[in-house]
């Protein structure tokens, strides 16, 4: 064999052990998808949030008062 067929050999294993190691479930990755499931979570209940104010925002501006007290201010 000569030199090349080595490297190449060498190149090879590489990136096999790197696709595996890749593949294979880590105690970092399993950490990353905690804290990106966490983060879900407070990120759901936040739109949850603004949604029940946006709603009450919505009642308010559509309330026939406020109508007629912008338009009394507005005079």
């Amino acid at each position: 064999m000569n030199i090349t067929a080595v490297g190449i050999v060498a190149i090879i294993c590489w990136a096999i052990v790197c696709l595996s190691k890749s593949r294979s479930p880590d105690k970092k990755s399993k950490a990353f998808q905690s804290q990106l499931q966490a983060e879900h979570q407070q990120m759901q209940l936040q739109l949850e949030e603004m949604t029940e104010r946006l709603i009450v925002l919505e009642k308010i501006v559509t309330d026939e008062k406020y109508n007629l007290n912008k338009e009394f201010s507005s005079l």
